[in-house]
C-alpha cells in the first residue's frame, strides 16, 4: 500500500470514527476538518436525499450532533478498499450501522481530493436504508 493509500484509508476511518462519536453524543468537532468546504461537495444520504455544497452538507453533521446520545453509537467499519488517482481518491467501504439506527450492513463510497497535502472528503454516498430512515424519524422532529 502506498503512503497516499494509507493516508486516504486513515482519513476514511477518521470520517466514520467521527460519525460514530457524533451519534454517541461525544461530539465530532473534527468532521469539519475532514471535508472540503466548497460548493462542489456532495453527499447522498441513506435516507435517499442528495445534498450539494458545504452549506447543505454541514447541516447533516450539525443535526447528527443534536440527536447524538450515549447508547446511540456503534457504527463499525467492516472493510475499506482504497484507490488513488493523482490528487483524487475513492474508498469503497462496508459499514455496519448501530443497532439503534437499523443495524444494517451498508456499502458506502467516499471520494477525496488532496488539498494542501491533506485528503479532504468531497463526496460521500451511503446505500439507501429504509430501516435507518425509520430509526432516524424517531429522533428528529
Amino acid at each position: 500500500m502506498t503512503s497516499d493509500e494509507q493516508e486516504v484509508e486513515a482519513a476514511v476511518r477518521r470520517y466514520y470514527e467521527t460519525n460514530d462519536k457524533l451519534l454517541s453524543g461525544q461530539g465530532g468537532s473534527n468532521m469539519e476538518e475532514l471535508w472540503l468546504h466548497d460548493d462542489r461537495v456532495t453527499m447522498a444520504l441513506p435516507t435517499g436525499d442528495l445534498l450539494e455544497g458545504w452549506d447543505q452538507v454541514q447541516v447533516v453533521w450539525q443535526t447528527a450532533a443534536t440527536i447524538g446520545a450515549k447508547g446511540r453509537g456503534g457504527l463499525t467499519v467492516v472493510s475499506v478498499k482504497v484507490r488513488v488517482c493523482g490528487s483524487m481518491a475513492y474508498a469503497a467501504s462496508i459499514i455496519a450501522a448501530p443497532p439503534i439506527f437499523g443495524g444494517e450492513t451498508l456499502t458506502a463510497t467516499t471520494v477525496l481530493e488532496k488539498h494542501d497535502g491533506r485528503w479532504k472528503v468531497v463526496h460521500q454516498h451511503t446505500d439507501r436504508s429504509p430501516k435507518m430512515l425509520a430509526a432516524l424519524e424517531k429522533f428528529t422532529p
